[in-house]
Parts: C-alpha cells; structure tokens; sequence
C-alpha cells in the first residue's frame, strides 16, 4: 500500500491525544477543576451577586 486511508490506521475515537492526556491530567491533580470553581463560585451567596451571575452566564456557554 502506498499512502491513503488504512484501515484501523490513527488514534482511535474517544483516545485523547498526548497534549490533552498531559493537561487533563494536570487539571486533575490541582484538585479543583473550572467547573468545580466556577460552580462553587455561583454558590456561594457572600460573593458578590456580580461575580456569581457572571459565573452563571459562563456555565451556560460551556459545551457539556
């Protein structure tokens, strides 16, 4: 075979590349992800309602 689509050939679907492995991971072991910050932020009633509104805005633009 010389060049073209093989079949089984690349990374299989749902396999996270090296780069996003490697983050995924270092998000994991800061112990609070965005999310997590960002929902406890929304939460808490003596933030500022400013900032938790906006925390509610920007969970809505999330891809989940």
């Amino acid at each position: 075979m010389k060049g073209g689509k093989r079949p089984g050939a690349g990374r299989k679907k749902g396999i996270p590349n090296k780069a996003s492995a490697a983050r995924e991971a270092a998000i994991a072991a800061s112990g609070l992800t965005p999310l997590e910050y960002m929902l406890s932020t929304m939460r808490d009633e003596g933030k500022p309602l400013a900032l938790r509104l906006d925390m509610a805005k920007a969970h809505l633009h999330l891809d989940l």
